[in-house]
């Protein structure tokens, strides 16, 4: 084998590609495909056959891989010599050029030069197509990538990494220059002198950024060799290399200032502002999901300059909802100012306009929930706020949230609410296209599922009952089960029906969380005395919509939890769940979908909370040592005795508990506890894996319940003498 320097030709400037490490060296691809040659040369492979091709492929890589190279953002899986391997080649180079074109946009400040003539920019904007093409797993011209010619996901993903592409993407985004005034204010006039080609420019780079930015998931990954590949575990590698490049993502001042210049630009009428604020909040939700760095960075974004933005754009919110001396800017007022168009200037019946609302609404989701599950090495440092990195990120939702709060988005998002479903309400007449439609659907579940993420305490639990949230919710839900049943197999029913899966999610999401209130749960569970249709109960139609929904394991875990919530400490509830036949529809999601594990946890949840009390009740009543009836509708009524009970273990609830929620770690405590309270006899055992018996099952253990024996102590003090003349020699 012959043998190479270490300094091999380097790619790029990076430290590494894809998963390697620091000490790994970046060679081109015309560095391997050298030594590849080489190789057979000096072993005599016959490369002109696939088993030689395969051979010289094998020792090339095992070769350099011992080298310390780095080979994941190389093509490698074919020899030069195939037909595949020269496609495969061919898109490489094409890929390397369209890099190259744009980085060649960079002036040394990071400025943009001027573009030559209209060729050059349709020249940028076909080299932004076939990158984004390319690190989806495309052949880079448009193509689905399921054929020859396609480089793969993920060595076109880390050939962007290695050549740092990602920053010249940053530098792309200053093609629209913000205001360098001393003021930093907006007029008209910064709106007018913003060119067309510019704006182009900006919008494919925003959703360029975004596809790779953007996690991936199983069903969206094309594979160069027709689908061979091991699909999970190239998505994790794919996920952990756009989380890589994602983390390297920080133009969030230049990304903030666009959204306050754009929204004054909707202000001002200009036709295309709705469509390049989406884009804008697409971007803002790729670079800030699952990263909670990036989610505090946007919301600091431009809070160091004065006004009301971070282009000094006065956010439509009310001012008195904000902390005296408080900045008001930073990329929650941005977000706020986007979501206050459509109850000021905004064109509500534009379906750019409402595509628009319901990505600032998943953008809100996003800033204000916690999903960053990595665990960061403690050595690397860069925490939050110049601290040293933990191992476990630092959740900022509940300051965001909060914030949000502050900035008035309770009755913004309201006002965006109520505008989604009179939409869907206008389309059930028939009054709207298919295109209004599914808008609007996708509106009101995106504000509803933004509206859930707000219901952290009762404070805002209260302030979303105040303007209406409770309607909005009941409205949403009804709509969601009962909108389109009838639809035929036409392809526009089915988007319209996942629509509606999605309406009906959001809307049970929201419930789940308002249901932390104990007032609004009885009220929402048993309704109010006037029987109004605004008050009425709504526990039928969530019965309905986890039977409708049955193989969809959001709605299944939003309706057992808020099952189980409307029955906490509220006899009266569990009793009238029971009569609307929950028990049923919760035995019945955990049997449909046994490995959903969060769905398990608040099933098993749902049978305690509402056989526990009702039992216990019942138990006392049988002894006659207390009155156990409750009241229900303003007058009272007694429990049944051991109705809960009979009911649950009629329906198979103790087989459920032990065999399918008992074996998931994440479910066993609610298992347990619910079987102990339905009276069965239940014990938890611990599996050892390390100790095994002679015929080789696994050694099982019982675990120590705290209680269940006496504590091996003396309560009774005695004397010692020894313990005198002990501390004597002290």
């Amino acid at each position: 084998m012959t043998s190479h320097p270490s300094s091999a030709p380097a790619a790029g400037t990076g430290a590494g590609a894809g998963s390697t490490s620091g000490t790994q060296h970046l060679i081109t691809q015309a560095y391997f495909d050298d030594v590849l040659a080489e190789n057979a040369d000096l072993f005599d492979i016959d490369t002109t056959a696939t088993e030689g091709q395969e051979q010289a492929l094998s020792e090339t890589i095992d070769q350099l891989s011992s080298q310390g190279m780095a080979l994941d953002h190389l093509c490698v899986e074919f020899h030069p010599n195939s037909e595949e391997g020269r496609a495969v080649r061919e898109r490489r180079g094409e890929l390397e050029t369209a890099l190259a074109t744009l980085d060649g946009l960079v002036q040394g400040d990071g400025g943009i030069r001027e573009f030559e003539n209209e060729q050059e920019v349709d020249g940028v904007l076909a080299a932004l197509r076939a990158v984004a093409s390319a690190c989806s797993g495309g052949d880079g011209s448009g193509g689905d990538g399921t054929g020859r010619g396609s480089i793969g996901a993920y060595p076109a993903l880390a050939l962007f990494k290695s050549t740092e592409s990602i920053f010249t993407l940053m530098s792309l985004l200053g093609i629209v220059p913000l205001p360098t005034s001393t003021t930093g204010t907006l007029d008209g006039n910064d709106c007018a002198d913003i060119s067309n080609d510019r704006e182009k420019i900006l919008k494919a780079t925003c959703q360029t950024l975004s596809s790779i930015l953007s996690p991936p998931s199983a069903s969206s990954i094309r594979f160069s060799n027709g689908g061979s590949c091991d699909r999970p575990e190239l998505v994790k590698k794919i996920r952990a290399i756009k989380a890589e490049i994602r983390d390297s993502f920080v133009a969030f001042d230049r990304l903030v200032g666009l959204i306050d210049l754009y929204t004054l630009a909707a202000t001002k009428g200009m036709d295309q502002a709705h469509g390049i604020l989406t884009d804008l909040a697409n971007l803002a939700t790729a670079a800030c999901g699952g990263c909670e760095k990036n989610k505090v960075t946007f919301v600091r974004a431009g809070k160091e300059k004065v006004g009301g933005g971070s282009c000094g754009i006065e956010s439509p919110a009310s001012t008195a909802e904000i902390t005296p001396g408080r900045d008001s800017s930073g990329g929650i007022s941005a977000v706020v100012s986007v979501l206050s168009l459509p109850v000021t200037t905004m064109d509500t019946s534009s379906a750019a306009g409402t595509k628009m609302l319901a990505s600032y609404c998943k953008l809100l989701a996003v800033l204000c929930r916690f999903d960053d599950f990595r665990n960061p090495p403690s050595n690397e440092g860069g925490g939050v706020g110049g601290m040293p990195s933990p191992d476990i990120a630092v959740s900022s939702a509940h300051d965001h949230v909060l914030e949000f709060n502050r900035n008035g988005i309770i009755p913004v998002l309201h006002e965006v609410t109520r505008f989604a479903l009179n939409e869907v309400g206008g389309n059930e007449g028939g009054s709207s296209g298919h295109t209004s439609s599914t808008t609007s659907l996708e509106l009101a579940a995106a504000a509803l599922s933004a509206t859930r993420t707000l219901a952290v305490n009762d404070e805002i639990v209260q302030a979303l009952v105040a303007v209406g949230g409770l309607k909005s919710a009941r409205i949403a839900l009804v709509a969601g089960v009962g909108v389109g049943e009838g639809a035929g197999g036409a392809e526009e029913s089915k988007m319209q029906q996942g629509q509606l899966r999605a309406l009906t999610s959001s809307s049970l999401g929201l419930i789940r969380n308002l249901c932390g209130n104990d007032e609004i749960k009885t009220n929402l569970c048993l309704g109010t005395a006037d029987n109004n249709d605004e008050t009425s109960t709504v526990l039928p139609t969530i019965i309905l919509a986890m039977r409708r929904y049955r193989s969809d394991p959001v709605v299944q875990e939003h309706g057992c939890a808020t099952l189980a919530a409307m029955a906490l400490r509220k006899p009266a509830n569990a009793k009238k769940i029971i009569d609307e036949g929950g028990p049923m529809e919760v035995l019945t999601a955990m049997r449909q979908l046994p490995n959903v594990v969060p769905l398990q946890r608040q099933g098993a949840l749902a049978v305690r909370n509402i056989s526990s009390r009702l039992i216990k009740m019942a138990e006392a009543e049988q002894s006659g040592k207390v009155d156990t009836s409750i009241s229900v509708g303003g007058g009272t009524e007694a429990i049944p005795s051991v109705e809960a009970r009979d009911t649950f273990l009629d329906l198979g609830a103790e087989s459920v508990l032990r065999d399918i929620a008992g074996k998931h770690q994440g479910s066993v405590d609610e298992a347990y506890a619910a079987l102990r309270d339905l009276g069965c006899q239940v014990s938890m055992v611990r599996y050892d894996a390390e100790s095994t018996h002679a015929s080789g099952s696994r050694g099982v253990r019982g675990v120590a319940m705290f209680g269940e024996s006496k504590a091996r102590f003396n309560p009774v003090f005695e004397e010692s003498d020894a313990l005198e003349e002990a501390v004597e020699r002290l």
